[in-house]
């Protein structure tokens, strides 16, 4: 997303219309390499591409909201392999950290932020896939209604 967001706003913006742009960034950064004590990012390069990405979004954008993650079913999480060898995983403390990071850079840089709101272990049981990650259909209604209410539409 970093590296194509402004071809693809080039891409599709070819008229005069608003541009409303949605911001879900930092979970991949947010990964961990499991068994050992660091992440696939550090919180240091992360502010610096999200601050990049939000000015420019902001620049270009009528309304920009950025989402923050939502806690995970850890329980269900199974570690992927990737290509080198290395084990890969989410906790929810390392994906606050990053969340943590979007709401300072958010708040210092005037962008409206969506959290969403989750109602405890029965988001984790009732609105997630079995991955214990993504949202299933219930999950997703329940973003789409709180982001429908912020866009007012």
């Amino acid at each position: 997303m970093v590296e194509t967001y402004k071809d693809q706003i080039k891409y599709y913006h070819k008229d005069d219309r608003s541009i409303v742009s949605i911001l879900s960034a930092g979970l991949n950064d947010a990964k961990i390499y499991v068994g050992q004590d660091r992440g696939i990012s550090t919180l240091e390069s992360f502010n610096e591409r999200m601050i990049e990405l939000i000015r420019d979004l902001k620049e270009i954008s009528d309304k920009l909201v950025v989402f923050l993650y939502w806690e995970h079913n850890e329980t269900c999480l199974i570690p992927k392999l990737q290509r080198c060898g290395n084990f890969i995983s989410f906790n929810n403390a390392r994906t606050e950290l990053f969340n943590e990071e979007l709401r300072k850079i958010c708040n210092q840089l005037d962008v409206q932020i969506l959290e969403v709101k989750t109602p405890g272990k029965d988001w984790q049981n009732d609105c997630l896939y079995h991955d214990g990650l993504h949202p299933n259909q219930k999950g997703y209604d329940l973003v789409y209604k709180q982001l429908k209410s912020i866009l007012k539409i």
